[in-house]
């Protein structure tokens, strides 16, 4: 179901998160995030940019493609192709589009602050989120196992317009990417 922006700032609710997840990964996450799934769920913020994950989900795909992320913990997934991680108490951006790792925050507790300001969404060294608003007012905002991919991708050379985006399958395109760029460093 394809949903519209809505107030950057808003956790819309999202499927219910098992206590057992919670309960295994405590210590290890940002406790803003631990809290967030109590009262949220696996919630969307950023007008659906950023999608909140079971980490189980994708520690394969995480661990297939990247160098030196397998032991990193995922948190969220970007609407257009991106794995937040965190790994040493740093939370991480797995840029697969631009085939780069940038550091969003060495404090987590500061994490939603960052996601609920327009420079740490539009920031290149945080969410980078540019021209996903564009992107949406064409295509909606993509289901949470889709993500706006670049046609054709960065890494082959294709334009960065919202006009080269196009809704796909999230995991197909991560590993769409890493077939022609290589692992993530």
């Amino acid at each position: 179901m394809r949903m519209h922006m809505d107030d950057p700032k808003a956790l819309v609710p999202g499927p219910a998160v098992d206590p057992a997840t919670i309960d295994r990964y405590a210590g290890a996450i940002p406790d803003a995030l631990l809290s967030v799934w109590r009262e949220h769920g696996l919630a969307t913020t950023a007008s659906g940019f950023v999608r909140l994950v079971d980490p189980a989900s994708l520690l394969d795909l995480v661990a297939e493609t990247t160098e030196r992320f397998g032991d990193s913990i995922p948190l969220f997934t970007t609407a257009l192709g991106d794995i937040g991680v965190v790994k040493d108490g740093h939370i991480q951006i797995l840029k697969y589009r631009h085939g780069r790792v940038s550091t969003v925050t060495n404090r987590p507790e500061w994490l939603f602050k960052i996601i609920g300001t327009t420079t740490g969404r539009e920031d290149s060294r945080h969410l980078d989120w540019a021209p996903y608003p564009e992107a949406v007012e064409r295509l909606g905002v993509p289901a949470r196992d889709e993500c706006f991919g670049f046609t054709p991708l960065l890494v082959l050379g294709g334009p960065e317009t919202a006009d080269a985006l196009q809704v796909v399958k999230f995991r197909e395109h991560v590993l769409l990417i890493t077939q022609f760029a290589g692992p993530l460093p």
